[in-house]
């Protein structure tokens, strides 16, 4: 889906060097912004721990100057981006 803004996307897998919260993907924008996304199953809880935990791992990367969102359908990501002026 995100071939369309000509980016590869780059599954994160947490092993022993990650940091507790980090998304599920990583991608770099057309302009060099990087991108993160945590993706969730439709009508999962973003109000567990583990959920809270990502939500503020994405509001550090935000605050740096990345792309991030918790998502749950490809089609808000393309929404979210497209909002982003990409």
């Amino acid at each position: 889906m995100l071939a369309r803004y000509g980016v590869r996307v780059h599954k994160i897998h947490n092993g022993p060097y990650g940091e507790i919260g980090m998304a599920d993907l990583v991608f770099v924008l057309p302009d060099g912004r990087c991108g993160w996304v945590e993706t969730k199953r439709p009508g999962a809880s973003v109000t567990s721990p583990r959920a809270l935990n990502q939500l503020r791992w994405l509001a550090r990367e935000i605050e740096a100057g990345a792309f991030g969102a918790m998502v749950s359908s490809w089609e808000e990501l393309d929404g979210l981006l497209k909002d982003a002026g990409y």
